[in-house]
């Protein structure tokens, strides 16, 4: 008996050491344009395009995207038809975003602006790197024939835990049986 119970605290211990302990990503991280940066949209032909180099700016940053608040980032253009090949949509110091796909299109008529989302990694130092949902938004201003953007990712996406629960769950009961019948043999 006393075998037994080492050998379950032993797989215990052996399921519980190998678990990953990841830290993801929470919270909202959203970019706009930057003064002085521009961004299009064509819906004819599917691209969004931005100016080059830096061209945004963090005005979105909540939980543990908080640090990331008011910091420059680039955003890259991009074309938003099928079949979308798997991107770095934005960079900024310490962070990225790999756009993988696109789940939704929505055209604004006559090509005044286009509204996404979609799924990605987020990377941010210190963290796991991280899946979100992704979603962009841009319309032409009227009084300036000029687009404006948001582009936010939000963590975690809710990902099963891939069965540890239900492991330590059926340990738990192993042993409480196990103490159990050792009560009633005593």
């Amino acid at each position: 008996m006393k075998n037994s119970i080492k050998l379950l605290a032993a797989l215990l211990l052996g399921t519980i050491a190998g678990t990953a302990s990841a830290v993801p990503v929470v919270g909202d991280l959203g970019l706009a344009l930057k003064f002085g940066s521009t961004v299009s949209v064509n819906t004819g032909s599917d691209w969004v395009t931005f100016s080059g180099g830096v061209n945004s700016v963090v005005n979105i940053a909540t939980q543990d995207y908080f640090p990331l608040g008011g910091l420059d980032a680039s955003h890259v253009s991009f074309n938003y038809s099928n079949p979308f090949a798997p991107l770095t949509l934005f960079s900024g110091p310490g962070f990225s975003f790999l756009l993988t796909s696109i789940s939704s299109v929505d055209e604004a008529p006559g090509g005044d602006g286009v509204f996404l989302q979609g799924v990605g990694v987020i990377s941010v130092a210190g963290f796991d790197d991280t899946i979100g949902s992704w979603s962009f938004s841009s319309d032409k201003n009227v009084n300036s024939n000029l687009f404006n953007f948001s582009s936010t990712v939000t963590t975690p996406l809710n990902v099963p835990d891939g069965g540890t629960t239900a492991v330590l769950l059926g340990f738990g009961l192993v042993a409480a049986s196990m103490i159990a019948r050792r009560r009633k043999t005593a």
